[in-house]
């Protein structure tokens, strides 16, 4: 690993070990500052300089914001096989496009600051990380565009179960609740909730 390059970083020293085992080392970035990375992270992409660009350009601490949090945990699910997330994301061929493995400023560039109450979410489930398949979203959006999300018919509607939820004032928990149960979709949608009726 010594004298190799990654992105904007040479690697000029081996540091020990963190806490998971992964190897660390001391890097170099071409402008000058220093960084600590893993063997990981810099093999998957997931570290190619000290963000020096970012501090540059935002002339602010943009780690630890909710923005970056979002940013850092999306590359971490698709790039390192090692998250806990990844088996669902990166297993899955879901990719983070260039431009944002290049930059956090370039992501938040596209995305811009996260509003209070979102978090990240892709638009096709299928495709990966990238500006037009990306939005800020709540919760509840992010139930209702989920690939395990299920759809129930009933009186010549096919919604899905958040639709159904919002349409019979029963919560989504307890329509999942009731079609695990193996209760039938009529009764799972017009059986009023009570203590026997979950």
């Amino acid at each position: 690993m010594i004298d190799r390059r990654f992105g904007k970083l040479i690697v000029i020293e081996r540091l020990g070990s963190n806490k998971r085992g992964e190897k660390l080392w001391k890097c170099l970035c071409d402008c000058g500052n220093t960084t600590i990375a893993t063997t990981g992270s810099l093999n998957s992409g997931g570290k190619r300089s000290c963000r020096c660009g970012e501090r540059k350009k935002y002339g602010r601490k943009v780690t630890g914001t909710s923005t970056y949090n979002s940013y850092h945990a999306m590359k971490h699910r698709c790039l390192l096989p090692k998250d806990p997330g990844y088996k669902n994301y990166g297993a899955r061929g879901i990719t983070v496009c260039q431009r944002w493995l290049d930059s956090f400023a370039n992501f938040l560039e596209d995305m811009g600051e996260r509003p209070e109450g979102t978090t990240l979410d892709r638009i096709n489930n299928n495709l990966g990380y990238f500006k037009e398949n990306c939005r800020w979203a709540t919760r509840k959006d992010q139930r209702r565009n989920s690939r395990q999300n299920h759809y129930l018919e009933y009186n010549g509607k096919t919604l899905c179960i958040e639709d159904w939820s919002r349409l019979t004032g029963i919560k989504h928990s307890t329509i999942c609740r009731r079609i695990i149960r193996g209760w039938s979709v009529e009764k799972t949608l017009t059986k009023p909730v009570g203590r026997s009726a979950l």
